[in-house]
């Protein structure tokens, strides 16, 4: 169960805060980690539903969706891990050894679709993002592993042991096992282990969901990057990039964003504090958002958290006059809630 509070507080100075021009320059000012599906965020529809195939069999449904009656079908979005859905596996030495096996088996593919009615064009993108290195993974964590094996003394001693003539079907955890394997994952993994992904996708415009007509109409990135402090920080930063040339009579786009988040951890408290800017163009006119705020957690009983967390941003505008108009925006919230999230 959870309960929510939330407080709002709005002070302009000429521009009303969250108005749709200078909402992609706030996200792109926001850290945070490169995204699997990078293509609902590369076209702005990070609500869509993705669907994640696992086999070729339902990857090739999933994609069969997008087309119906010949046309592109818009509001959907689809991710595939292509090593899961082409390849047989990886042995778990290999996955160890080889740091390029890595990244082909945690790379992720997404296409994505948004757009309204049949005379209106449909936006697309397809994406893929890549980790450069998770040191988070637990599987190459010797003490982890070597962990699980004490817990579980009754399974095999190598991931990798040759099966013999007889087939052994290991049975399924139990309560006392899984939380063990879980505690041998936290214990032993660091929570401010080092970390980047890169995410790169091509978006197209297709009017009226013409197949035929399909032609590319923009670029889009983010680049991420995590990096441990000692025991109790953490310092995590992102980039973003996005550009959209003139379409069906909408103007040419470029949308830049920086930002980074310095978290700290200690015991029954995480305190977080944001900082970033981003940077819209549309034609000749520019819009800025500079982006500052802090959350707070603290785990009052068992797996129960109180967050409070607030932000202010600036919004700067440049007209034909090249003014500046100055929007602040302050927003407080309080969450209790019953299990981590």
């Amino acid at each position: 169960m959870k309960l929510r509070g939330i407080l709002g507080l709005g002070l302009a100075l000429g521009l009303a805060p969250g108005s749709g021009w200078a909402d992609e320059a706030l996200a792109a000012a926001t850290p945070g980690l490169a995204p699997d599906s990078f293509a609902i965020q590369a076209i702005a529809a990070p609500d869509l539903q993705v669907t994640r195939p696992g086999s070729l069999k339902e990857a090739s449904a999933a994609m069969g969706a997008f087309v119906k009656g010949g046309k592109l079908a818009p509001g959907l979005a689809v991710e595939v891990t292509p090593w899961d859905v082409y390849f047989d596996g990886v042995t778990y030495s290999e996955y160890v050894a080889r740091p390029g096996m890595r990244r082909l088996v945690n790379l992720a593919l997404s296409f994505a679709t948004v757009g309204g009615a049949d005379a209106e064009q449909v936006r697309s993108a397809v994406a893929a993002r890549l980790v450069l290195w998770d040191d988070s993974d637990w599987r190459l964590n010797d003490a982890a592993i070597a962990c699980v094996r004490t817990a579980l003394p009754e399974r095999p001693r190598t991931p990798d042991a040759p099966f013999g003539d007889t087939l052994t079907v290991w049975p399924e955890l139990n309560a006392e096992q899984a939380k063990a394997v879980r505690r041998c994952r936290t214990d032993n993994t660091r929570w401010n282990a080092s970390q980047a992904a890169f995410g790169a996708a091509l978006t197209l415009s297709t009017p009226g969901g013409t197949l035929q007509d399909t032609r590319p109409d923009g670029t889009a990135g983010w680049f991420s990057i995590a990096a441990p402090l000692g025991r109790s920080f953490q310092l995590l930063a992102s980039a973003r990039y996005s550009f959209r040339k003139s379409v069906a009579g909408e103007p040419r786009k470029q949308v830049a964003g920086a930002g980074a988040r310095l978290t700290f951890h200690q015991q029954r408290v995480v305190l977080s504090f944001d900082a970033g800017a981003g940077a819209q163009r549309l034609d000749d006119e520019w819009t800025g958002r500079g982006l500052l705020g802090m959350s707070m957690q603290v785990l009052v009983w068992g797996s129960t958290w109180i967050d409070v967390g607030g932000a202010q941003d600036l919004i700067f505008k440049s007209g034909a006059d090249q003014k500046l108009t100055v929007t602040a925006n302050l927003r407080w919230n309080h969450d209790i809630a019953s299990g981590l999230r």
